[in-house]
Order: structure tokens, then sequence, then C-alpha cells
């Protein structure tokens, strides 16, 4: 007779909450801002080297450039934080679509399928954090507003798709 194994070979996942996701967020833009200031002491050290002018000490332009870089990276925070309303607006508007759509399908006795709601969960992360750690850590600046409604859009297509595919009732 087989013995049965107490051990559980199983890992137990941890669930993400949001304010592990927003320690995430803040212990990456840490380490945007000192790669930035790093980066940036670097290239001033070196143009005063090219060009034998030594108009601050070492200390002054490690604060010099991690004063610039943490101006930086705080006015883009500002702007994500500004531009949080217009995104809960626009996933609002594709959320309540598809429930929309799921009325309309349950009402209609249509096929149901839990592919189309748990597929595209692990999209609707790397859809919103990519763009942002590429937004925070690229050094030039650009139109934040565009990239901002089209992180929205595509976070609401994807949460349309997953409501519009929800199974249990609500």
């Amino acid at each position: 007779m087989k013995e049965k194994s107490i051990i559980n070979h199983h890992r137990p996942t941890k669930p993400k909450g949001i304010l592990l996701s927003i320690f995430e967020i803040l212990f990456n833009l840490i380490l945007i801002v000192l790669l930035g200031t790093f980066v940036l002491c670097v290239t001033d050290i070196c143009k005063s080297l090219l060009t034998k002018q030594f108009h601050y000490s070492m200390t002054d332009q490690l604060l010099y450039s991690t004063i610039s870089v943490m101006n930086i990276e705080f006015s883009r925070v500002r702007l994500f934080l500004e531009s949080l309303p217009l995104m809960g607006l626009i996933i609002g508007i594709f959320l309540i679509d598809g429930l929309v759509q799921r009325d309309i399908r349950k009402f209609q006795c249509a096929r149901e399928s839990t592919y189309l709601f748990h597929r595209p969960k692990p999209i609707l992360s790397f859809c919103f954090h990519m763009p942002m750690f590429i937004y925070f850590a690229s050094p030039t600046m650009f139109d934040s507003e565009i990239l901002f409604i089209r992180i929205a859009v595509a976070l609401g297509l994807i949460a349309n798709i997953m409501v519009r595919n929800f199974k249990k009732y609500l």
C-alpha cells in the first residue's frame, strides 16, 4: 500500500495586494532616481575632465545631479497622478460597456468561456507597469498625454474583455 505524502509539493502563491504594488512602484522610482543621479554625475564629471574646467567639487556635482533628477521624476509623478482621473473615466466607460455586452450575452443564452476571462489577467498588469517603467526611466521628455491616453484605452479594452466574459452572477 502506498503511503500518502504529507509534504505539499505545490508552492503556495502569495496574493498581490494593492499595497504591495504601490511599494514596488515606489522602490522602482527610488532605483530610477539613483540610477539617473549616477548617470548625470558621471556625464558631468567626464565633461569637466574633458574641458578641464572644475567649477564645482564632486559633492556639489553629486548634489546638483540628485536635485535635478529628483525634480524631473517628481514632475513625472505629478503628471501621472493628474492623469489618474482620466484613466479611471476611460476604464469606467469600457467596464460599463463590457457589463452591457455581458448581459446581452446572458439573455441570449450564448456560449460562455472562462478562457477569455482568465487569459487577459497577466496582460492587464503588463500593459500598466511596462509603459510606466519606460516613462519614468526614459532620459528624454515626450508628450505624456498621448502615453496616458493609450495606456487608459489599452487597460479599458482588456477590462472590457474580462468583464464581458465574466461567468459568475453579479
